[in-house]
C-alpha cells in the first residue's frame, strides 16, 4: 500500500501494480467493488490531502493535517488506521497482514484453486498459498456428511 502510485492503477483492466519484496513487480486483480472504493476515495479524500502533497505520486496520501511526512503512508501510519476500523468494528487482534490473510482464504473457498492465491497474493513458492487452505473439524465433517 505504502509503494502505490496513482499511476500503478489501471482503471480500465482494474489492476493495480506492485512492488513486492526485492523490487519484483507485478499486477494484482481489483474487484468492481475495490475500484470503486480506490475511485471515491481519489474523488472525496485524495483530492483534499493532495493541495498539501502536491509533488507526491503515491496513490495513498497523509492527511493534510500531518505536519511532517514524505508525502506517502507510512507502514506505521496503515496499521494505526487499520486498528481505529477495527476499533470502531470491535474487532480485535487484526492487523493490515490480517487482511491479507482473509483475501487468500476467501479466494480459496470462492475457487479452491491455490494457484489463484497464488497470483493474487504473489507468493513464488505454491507451498505459502497452500496455508490458506485449512479446513476446520466441522467444514470438514459437512463435507463427509453431504449427499
Amino acid at each position: 500500500m505504502t509503494s502505490i502510485d496513482l499511476a500503478d492503477v489501471d482503471f480500465q483492466r482494474h489492476t493495480v501494480r506492485i512492488i513486492q519484496k526485492g523490487g519484483q513487480q507485478r499486477r494484482c486483480q481489483v474487484s468492481r467493488e475495490g475500484m470503486r472504493a480506490i475511485e471515491d476515495y481519489i474523488e472525496q479524500e485524495r483530492t483534499k490531502d493532495a493541495a498539501k502533497w502536491r509533488a507526491s505520486p503515491a496513490l495513498f496520501l497523509p492527511a493534510a493535517t500531518v505536519a511532517r511526512s514524505s508525502g506517502r503512508l507510512a507502514p506505521v501510519n496503515v496499521n494505526t488506521i487499520m486498528a481505529a476500523v477495527c476499533q470502531l468494528a470491535g474487532i480485535e487482534g487484526r492487523t493490515p497482514h490480517s487482511a491479507r490473510h482473509g483475501m487468500g482464504v476467501h479466494i480459496i473457498k470462492k475457487t479452491g484453486n491455490p494457484r489463484a492465491v497464488q497470483r493474487q497474493l504473489g507468493h513464488t513458492n505454491p507451498s505459502t498459498s497452500m496455508q490458506y487452505m485449512q479446513f476446520t473439524q466441522a467444514e470438514l465433517q459437512a463435507v463427509l456428511d453431504e449427499r
